[in-house]
């Protein structure tokens, strides 16, 4: 796809795959929330991947197109400014949204790894952590518990 490197796979021996030695990371990150995919055409990019993965998009706000799969949503938008989130060459995926065992853990892994923590997270809001990534792997990580998501994932 243009907008990056997309892999869709299911798991046929989930007892195999998903044992706590393969899934036990140090930076406590457990899940795929969500993806911020920037284009200039949400409309057409959100319905090329609904055909690719059999989903139906659906609009959000006049913003917006979402795909919601089994785990995790595909959001659409062709300006991720309005959340906060800096301008970037188009296509690309903007953001991502991950779920943490421990957020305070990840973020501090992610810092450790050279990402710029943005705004802290607020559990009284559900809003987690928000960092830059650095340049060399550009876009911006949200980090909170699983199952929350940020204000662009909603």
């Amino acid at each position: 796809m243009p907008e990056g490197r997309i892999q869709v796979l299911a798991h046929h021996t989930p007892d195999i795959v998903w044992q706590a030695r393969w899934t036990a990371h140090p930076n406590r990150i457990v899940s795929l929330e969500a993806v911020l995919v920037l284009v200039d055409d949400p409309s057409e990019a959100a319905a090329r991947f609904g055909r690719f993965l059999g989903r139906v998009p659906l609009r959000r706000d006049d913003a917006r197109l979402v795909l919601p799969l089994d785990r995790g949503i595909f959001v659409f938008t062709d300006d991720a400014t309005r959340f906060g989130i800096s301008a970037m060459a188009r296509p690309c995926i903007a953001a991502y949204a991950l779920g943490s065992a421990e957020p305070g853990v990840s973020v501090q892994h992610f810092e450790a790894g050279g990402a710029e923590r943005v705004v802290s997270g607020h559990a009284a809001t559900g809003e987690g952590a928000r960092l830059d990534l650095p340049p060399a792997l550009g876009g911006h990580v949200v980090i909170d518990r699983p199952g929350r998501l940020p204000d662009w994932a909603r």
